[in-house]
């Protein structure tokens, strides 16, 4: 005899709660062993405890449909606050005026152009206005071997246990207590206080050696006016006049618009007369 079917022997799935959301009021059927679950209506997340919606004590940021986006006003644009101004210096006195009064703005040439322009005396940059190339104005002091190219209207020194080592130098006024070694041009002048062979060429504006040094110069020098002191050896073009001071030497060609040789000293070589420029011959 076989046994009949009973339909209560089957297990039936428990009842299903209902929640309601804590945010939008939605109310929606889930498991019983539910522990969080996800608004259908709102889409914010809630916990379930017991069958029972936590309530939140803090609110929550949901996500809102696309179609129940609210439309965020823009902000209006602030207006800038203008910075506080700050207290004017009270004037400075006459006399210090007067000591303190800056130098005056120097003709700097150009690199790239040649036009020469006004600088300030304490700038440390400039551009050209004719070009707009830049112009450096720093002061250099080498103390130590210098091997890259320098470019600069400013001033370079050269110390005593520094050196100029196959570089070429741009400067405006350039002193000499060390070694050079490389092509020099100078806007400004050039003063020797060392003596030895300079390696390669010079040009500068008035070139001076000082007394007791003695130097030669291994490639020709191009100068408006020269001083010399102590003893030289080369071959100089000049423009201007070359004048020996007193117990000078000077050894080898020279080329000027006047040669000025005071008591006691001398020059072994070839001097050769020019007009200078401007002249009309």
């Amino acid at each position: 005899m076989q046994p009949e079917d009973d339909a209560s022997a089957v297990p039936k799935p428990p009842p299903r709660i209902e929640l309601k959301c804590p945010d939008c009021g939605h109310i929606q059927s889930e498991p019983p062993r539910v522990v969080s679950t996800q608004c259908r209506n709102c889409r914010s997340h809630y916990q379930v405890l017991d069958g029972r919606v936590v309530q939140r004590s803090l609110s929550r940021v949901r996500l809102a449909r696309p179609d129940q986006q609210d439309e965020v006003p823009e902000p209006e644009p602030r207006r800038p606050i203008p910075p506080p101004r700050k207290p004017e210096p009270p004037p400075m006195p006459w006399w210090k005026r007067v000591i303190l009064r800056p130098d005056p703005p120097r003709v700097v040439p150009c690199f790239t152009c040649g036009r020469d322009f006004r600088a300030g005396s304490e700038a440390e940059s400039t551009q050209c206005p004719g070009c707009g190339c830049y112009v450096s104005l720093r002061h250099y002091e080498i103390r130590e071997a210098w091997t890259r190219h320098l470019q600069t209207r400013g001033d370079v020194i050269i110390h005593k246990e520094g050196s100029i080592e196959r570089a070429r130098v741009e400067c405006h006024d350039l002193t000499v207590f060390g070694r050079i070694s490389g092509e020099i041009a100078c806007s400004g002048d050039a003063d020797i206080h060392a003596s030895g062979k300079i390696h390669g060429t010079l040009a500068c504006r008035n070139l001076r050696v000082r007394r007791r040094v003695k130097v030669e110069f291994l490639e020709p020098v191009n100068a408006g006016g020269m001083l010399i002191e102590g003893e030289v050896r080369g071959v100089f073009h000049c423009t201007g006049s070359v004048t020996l001071a007193r117990n000078a030497r000077l050894h080898g060609f020279v080329r000027a618009a006047a040669l000025n040789i005071r008591g006691g000293a001398r020059h072994f070589g070839t001097v050769d007369l020019v007009d200078p420029p401007g002249d009309v011959t």
